[in-house]
């Protein structure tokens, strides 16, 4: 048993880690779609740019999530 030990704690922190990043992405992917008058009326001119420049950070916010479960599903595999 001892043998193992420091392996799964390894993982175990490298679980946790992910689960930390993947807590934080879909945080900001949440804050991206929140949009208000006060944001209108703000950047009225120049909101079409403000909304293309939050819907390519949603995509790579998806795509590190992406990344992330599929290194954890091949780590969870070994």
């Amino acid at each position: 048993v001892r043998m193992f030990a420091p392996q799964f704690w390894r993982s175990r922190r490298e679980q946790l880690k992910e689960h930390k990043l993947l807590k934080k992405i879909n945080h900001l992917k949440q804050a991206e779609h929140k949009t208000n008058l006060f944001h209108l009326l703000l950047y009225g001119l120049f909101y079409s740019q403000i909304q293309q420049s939050a819907h390519q950070n949603i995509q790579r916010y998806q795509r590190l999530e992406r990344r992330i479960q599929l290194r954890s599903s091949q780590f969870s595999d070994r």
